[in-house]
């Protein structure tokens, strides 16, 4: 066992030895002896698996950090083979789960999975006991107090005057239940504290080592999924640009040694591609969970596009988005999406599924070329779906340009019974003092956050400002979004965008409850 274990244990049973010999009589010695099981049960139940897992952290840490002398593929290999990486139990049967799902999207090119995903503040508190030891100190107290008003009814109810000698014996009477009610109340209050004190601080360390472990595995064997994502985007504009290369040119278009002319070229070459994906049904979108961050239940989702081209494969948006944006053919290919998600709505009702609220972004483009809340409006109409299952989100950006043109947008949204967010809010107060406009939501954006998450939280409140967060990349974030009171949010921390079948596979399991 944990050395810090034992000296815990050794502490608490001297506090118990030394409470119970002090006792003053046979109700307080009952209600000390119940404080001290509880306490003991904590730190069996509680404490002794924090310390165990923060050992276990600490051991992976240090045969990870001797992995580096090793190649990648040695890391793997090795790490797939080690059935003790903890010399835990618990955290050596969790690896292996999450590195039997690993290993296939490894094998299969995929984008590996975080094993933050595994290795979670929230699946530490399940296995810790967290919710129910955070109740002992409050319970230590109660007990406290129901010692001070058992020793004070018992006091009072021995009270009489008949006379001089019942008079005498009401006084010890009295003084009796006073020093129940006193001692029980302290011995309570001490308990309490210094439970909470060492509790605290056993969690803390385990939550640090195991933050340790996911940063030291993401540095020595598989990258973070952001940064997996990064390199993907990087190897897929690669593909394109070695496919543009094969497609010919327009001679109106490309001039030898013009540079300019060259990448007027391929943007042509590009968008000829993607007129022909859209008619050959080759866009779709992903769904990524956003979530409720106590328990990670997922609430709603938002709608990513997607182009799976064949001989490419799965393009990033990265890859193709800036061209489209640029050409305004981004108004064509949001349209196409918005009617296959509406109509993927429509058939989960017709089929007495359940549906989800899902959001679909809306660019300044989508705002000059056409009647946006007509349309929409239009599409539901069609599929008869309901406004409250498909949520608009508009960028900070056509916000503070848009001026006027967005507010009305939005108001006539809002009118036709859609909920509307704010996309990409950065955390400056003063930039939105200038709007006309009033989104029933903000999502914050982790990447491009100016200033601290608390002191975004608190003008948020009191500017009584719903707030949202995205781009959650990591457990520290998550875990101070949790201690400012954000209450949802979504990012690759809790889930990243899934096609929509496993999204529903996703949501079956972690969706249950009423939304």
């Amino acid at each position: 066992m944990n050395k810090l274990a034992i000296a815990i244990g050794i502490l608490f049973l001297l506090c118990a030895g030394l409470t119970v010999s002090m006792v003053p009589d046979m109700l307080s010695l009952i209600l000390i002896i119940l404080m001290c099981i509880i306490i003991f049960a904590g730190f069996l139940f509680g404490m002794v698996p924090c310390l165990n897992a923060s050992d276990g952290f600490k051991r992976a840490i240090g045969r990870l950090r001797r992995m580096k002398e090793t190649t990648a593929e040695d890391r793997w290999l090795m790490l797939r083979e080690n059935s003790d990486l903890f010399g835990n139990t618990m955290l050596n049967g969790m690896f292996a789960t999450y590195m039997e799902h690993a290993d296939a999207q490894y094998k299969a090119g995929q984008v590996v999975s975080n094993i933050g995903d595994t290795f979670s503040d929230d699946m530490l508190s399940l296995k810790c006991w967290q919710s129910l030891c955070a109740q002992i100190p409050g319970t230590m107290t109660g007990l406290g107090l129901l010692g001070t008003f058992l020793g004070l009814i018992l006091g009072i109810s021995g009270i009489g005057f008949s006379s001089v000698a019942v008079a005498l014996d009401s006084v010890e009477s009295l003084l009796s239940g006073i020093e129940l009610a006193f001692y029980t109340s302290v011995v309570g209050v001490i308990l309490s504290i210094l439970y909470n004190l060492l509790h605290r601080a056993v969690w803390n360390i385990a939550w640090r080592q195991m933050g340790l472990f996911v940063r030291e595995f993401h540095n020595t064997v598989i990258p973070s999924a952001e940064e997996q994502e990064r390199i993907r985007k990087s190897e897929d504009m690669k593909k394109i640009l070695e496919r543009l290369d094969r497609i010919p040119k327009n001679d109106g278009f490309r001039v030898e040694g013009d540079e300019n002319a060259i990448r007027r070229s391929n943007e042509h070459a590009v968008m000829e591609s993607i007129q022909e994906a859209i008619t050959g049904g080759e866009f779709s979108f992903h769904l990524q969970p956003r979530c409720r961050l106590s328990n990670r239940k997922i609430v709603a989702a938002e709608a990513l596009i997607r182009w799976n081209r064949p001989g490419i494969g799965l393009v990033s948006p990265g890859s193709f988005m800036p061209v489209i944006e640029k050409n305004g053919f981004i108004a064509r290919l949001d349209q196409y999406i918005w009617d296959s998600i509406i109509s993927m709505q429509h058939k989960r009702i017709e089929s007495g599924e359940r549906a989800v609220p899902v959001s679909v972004n809306i660019s300044s483009t989508d705002i000059l070329a056409f009647d946006v809340p007509e349309y929409l409006t239009g599409l539901l109409k069609k599929y008869d779906v309901p406004p409250v299952y498909l949520a608009i989100e508009i960028s900070e950006a056509s916000y503070l340009t848009g001026g006027p043109m967005v507010a009305d947008v939005e108001k006539k949204l809002r009118a036709a019974g859609f909920k509307v967010i704010m996309d990409g809010f950065d955390g400056d107060f003063l930039a939105l003092e200038r709007l006309t406009a009033s989104p029933d939501e903000a999502k914050l954006n982790m990447t491009t956050l100016k200033g601290t998450v608390e002191d975004v939280f608190r003008h948020a409140k009191e500017k009584n400002m719903v707030l949202l967060a995205e781009h959650i990349e990591s457990m520290e974030q998550l875990a101070t979004l949790r201690k400012c009171g954000c209450d949802e949010g979504q990012g690759y921390a809790l889930y990243e965008p899934v096609d929509t079948e496993e999204f529903f596979n996703l949501f079956e399991k972690h969706g249950k409850k009423k939304l």
